[in-house]
């Protein structure tokens, strides 16, 4: 049986806000596909519940500098949101010029679509800054864009560099490949966990990677962890917290941990 070979990210991807963590994460996910050679495209998050909120007739707004009370315009709203993705754009742009970077940039869908066959075919990594899974403001458009791609890395990305590259193993190759791609380009050891409920389940898992890294000469280890199916999300909640550390997931559990 032939083996899957490693496969590099074609394109990184990053979630925009115009705020400093945004452009810290940027400046490490530039570092990320600089690296890969992959281009670097930002996806700018526009506030859906805000959109929504603005088109009620009810909803009212309070200025931050005046302290007045009145009706949230939708246009005005639109148009903010306009000029926060221009400014995202030209960030982005700026910082792949420098670093002489195939680059792109959208808005993200404010409703989810299907996969194009170009995009099932394309090898694609969405970055996370740990912080943004906290931010319950933009979940309604975080959780949209999860959807649409199957591996995610989170970590800090105030860090220029992770000393730990974790990956959270539930079958899916295409994680394995991304994340053995990241450990040899970071040169950074791989630790692959595999949660499961079913200990038989997740030691003949374990050896089917250890027999891939070794393969592929990816130094690492691999750890069956026994969780309940109630404790998944908090354990896979609980890495993401840890220092220095860039945990890479699938699509469905970086779902869970929004929530979903």
């Amino acid at each position: 049986m032939r083996t899957p070979e490693t496969r590099r990210p074609t394109r990184i991807v990053l979630p925009l806000q115009c705020d400093e963590a945004s452009w810290a994460a940027l400046e490490h996910a530039a570092a990320v596909a600089k690296a890969l050679r992959a281009e670097l495209r930002g996806t700018f998050l526009e506030d859906l519940d805000v959109l929504a909120a603005a088109s009620l007739p009810i909803t009212r707004a309070i200025s931050d500098r005046s302290g007045r009370v009145g009706t949230l315009d939708p246009a005005q709203v639109e148009a903010q949101f306009r000029a926060l993705a221009t400014r995202a754009r030209q960030r982005l742009a700026d910082l792949c010029r420098q670093h002489a970077l195939a680059w792109s940039f959208e808005v993200a869908e404010r409703a989810p679509q299907a996969a194009t066959e170009s995009q099932e075919a394309r090898l694609d990594l969405l970055l996370l800054d740990r912080t943004l899974l906290r931010r319950r403001q933009n979940a309604a458009a975080l959780l949209q864009l999860a959807t649409r791609y199957d591996t995610v890395g989170v970590g800090d990305m105030r860090q220029p560099q992770p000393s730990r590259l974790i990956l959270v193993y539930s079958g899916e190759m295409e994680g394995l490949r991304v994340a053995g791609s990241l450990a040899e380009t970071m040169a950074l050891p791989l630790e692959v966990l595999i949660p499961s409920a079913d200990t038989r389940e997740a030691e003949a898992s374990a050896g089917s990677v250890r027999e891939w890294l070794g393969i592929h000469r990816i130094a690492g280890s691999v750890l069956p962890v026994a969780v309940q199916d109630g404790d998944r999300e908090k354990a896979l909640a609980a890495l993401t917290e840890g220092s220095g550390a860039l945990v890479v997931f699938d699509r469905h559990d970086l779902l869970a941990l929004l929530g979903n």
